[in-house]
């Protein structure tokens, strides 16, 4: 990441976040096993899905932190993932995972995949890490580039309270306590 002025950086940050709310693109990538993972199949839980390079302290900063708060959260209402995109992520992301405790799905994929999904300039550089959070309903609620430093300055409670207020949001309704039938009345014994 790099300093930028306070006016400055906060057009820089817009002019390189995505508009959200937005309904998140298609994405699948490999795991290093060869699995392939599918953004789609995890509709119904609010995900955090960080693009990384796996060299950036910054992005195994963040790492570290979204595994903290999938313990904390735990994976059936939230699931993390990672997606590495930098040179030779297919050979390195083991390493990372491991070197990281991280025991989320974190894979590899091309940068024109992460460009294409944050709509992000093909010319112009991407900051890494690139974290969005994605709502139950797989409409991307919040876009935060490598350069966000408001976000990333306080990145632990920022993504909590993120996540939270989607899963305040998208939490189900509450079921009325089953209400038992009747008893029926003993039939009276002469």
């Amino acid at each position: 990441m790099i300093a930028l002025p306070v006016a400055a950086g906060l057009t820089a940050v817009a002019a390189s976040a995505m508009n959200t709310p937005q309904p998140a693109p298609p994405l699948a990538f490999r795991l290093a096993d060869g699995k392939t993972i599918d953004l789609a199949s995890y509709k119904g839980k609010v995900v955090a899905l960080e693009f990384l390079l796996t060299t950036c302290p910054h992005c195994q900063r963040c790492s570290a932190i979204m595994q903290k708060l999938y313990q904390e959260f735990g994976e059936k209402q939230v699931q993390m993932l990672g997606v590495a995109v930098n040179d030779m992520a297919h050979m390195l992301i083991a390493e990372y995972s491991q070197k990281l405790n991280l025991t989320y799905p974190v894979g590899y994929g091309s940068r024109e995949m992460s460009h294409n999904f944050l709509q992000h300039p093909f010319m112009k550089t991407m900051y890494m890490p690139q974290l969005v959070i994605i709502d139950r309903k797989g409409v991307i609620r919040f876009h935060h580039p490598g350069e966000d430093q408001s976000f990333y300055a306080n990145e632990e409670a920022n993504m909590r309270k993120e996540i939270a207020q989607l899963l305040n949001e998208g939490a189900p309704a509450a079921r009325p306590g089953s209400k038992k039938a009747p008893a029926k009345k003993a039939a009276k014994q002469s």
